[in-house]
């Protein structure tokens, strides 16, 4: 009920919290450009990028199982709550990653 979702911060209520107030302090979120980097059964990954700003690589396992995606960059946001990002996606994974540069 919402009276749990609001006591817990690993609760999908306040992880969509943290998604929306990262979206609106990233401005490659919210005005950068899309760039497909992988796309498979099990994987899917993109990047928005925008001239002068970090960009943000999205990372997204849509199985039960851990799959290899090897991409670099800090972690912004993890719903398994890493903090650092070896390469390896866990099951069921969204990773957001930053890499400084300009495109």
């Amino acid at each position: 009920n919402m009276e749990a979702q609001l006591a817990d911060p690993g609760s999908v209520r306040s992880w969509y919290r943290r998604m929306i107030a990262l979206r609106a302090a990233t401005p490659a979120l919210l005005e950068g450009g899309y760039r497909t980097l992988r796309i498979s059964r099990h994987i899917f990954a993109y990047a928005r990028e925008l001239a002068g700003q970090a960009t943000v690589t999205v990372l997204l396992n849509f199985s039960g199982r851990k799959r290899r995606c090897p991409m670099g960059g800090s972690v912004l946001a993890s719903n398994h709550g890493r903090d650092t990002y070896d390469g390896t996606l866990l099951s069921w994974e969204a990773v957001l990653l930053s890499t400084e540069g300009t495109r």
